[in-house]
């Protein structure tokens, strides 16, 4: 117990000392915590986008532990292109056997335009297939999502399930 009271002086003592340095040089003082305040920031804001886009798993998920993520490659290369044609994501979806389910979904946000009774306004989707829910175990709040009985072959009705954030 006595050395605790013994650091608490000591970083008493260290703190008044500093006081007094910054003290004689303000415009240093107010720089320094300028540039920490920015650089604190700048970490808190890249942490935040990296781990709400990279480390977390999609809300909702049912069994995120789970997913894995399909890439084509080349020439032996860990990962060159992780788009994969409509053909070949059909292909993989067929012969897959130790897979629950292969979804697909387009990387690129996809323009869409808006009619309301203001006009009409750009927004952005994703183009996923139908079994997309379904093999995450998403389920919808309210309403339905994509079914057996929708189809995602190219030229069928297009289908939308708007976010909760929408």
């Amino acid at each position: 117990m006595r050395w605790m009271e013994t650091v608490f002086a000591d970083l008493r003592q260290d703190l008044r000392y500093a006081a007094r340095l910054l003290w004689r040089n303000p415009l240093f003082a107010l720089t320094a915590a300028l540039v920490l305040s920015l650089g604190i920031g700048a970490t808190t804001t890249i942490f935040t986008v990296a781990n709400g886009l990279l480390l977390r798993a999609p809300a909702g998920t049912a069994q995120p532990d789970r997913l894995v993520d399909i890439y084509q490659t080349e020439d032996g290369s860990r990962m060159s292109d992780p788009l994969v044609g409509y053909r070949t994501y059909r292909e993989i979806r067929q012969r897959a056997t130790r897979l629950d389910g292969v979804y697909a979904y387009q990387i690129d946000l996809s323009p869409i335009s808006l009619r309301g009774a203001e006009g009409a306004e750009r927004v952005f989707g994703n183009l996923v297939t139908t079994n997309f829910f379904s093999v995450l175990g998403v389920p919808a709040a309210a309403g339905r999502v994509f079914g057996p009985t929708d189809s995602d072959e190219p030229g069928a009705s297009p289908l939308l399930v708007l976010s909760h954030r929408f």
